[in-house]
């Protein structure tokens, strides 16, 4: 008895280190698409207010909209970010090194848009717009 009492204890213990090794990932997820939803907000602000210039590039972009916040850029260190700019509206992608899409958001809603890691290996480049869901343009 005390032999399946120890069995059973060790699938359990087995069991509750699969099961929590196996959320981790997608709690950094969520984390990571909370600060997302910060730095988009603070890109959608720079760009209705400051009207940059349209060529300016994606960092460059970026590192202008969080000049007051620096910080917000910090989470996506490991990661490559694309901005999508238009009609006065931004979106961020997140994209990991390898070139896979995890995290979209608009600029123009209040919650993250798209947890593009749920629903399997994406390529960034293959990733559709996010800016369909802003209505029209702000100009």
């Amino acid at each position: 008895m005390k032999r399946i009492q120890a069995i059973v204890s060790v699938i359990a213990v087995l069991l509750a280190l699969l099961w929590g090794c196996a959320g981790q990932p997608n709690q950094e997820m969520n984390i990571l698409g909370v600060e997302l939803n910060s730095l988009t907000t603070a890109a959608q602000g720079y760009e209705a207010y400051m009207h940059p210039d349209p060529r300016m590039g994606d960092r460059e972009f970026l590192e202008n909209a969080t000049a007051g916040d620096p910080s917000l850029l910090a989470p996506f260190e490991g990661y490559v970010l694309h901005v999508e700019r238009a009609g006065g509206w931004v979106g961020i992608i997140v994209c990991t090194r390898d070139g896979e899409g995890v995290l979209q958001d608009a600029g123009c809603t209040p919650e993250l848009d798209r947890r593009l890691w749920e629903d399997g290996p994406i390529s960034c480049g293959r990733v559709p717009s996010v800016l369909s869901v802003c209505g029209p343009a702000r100009e």
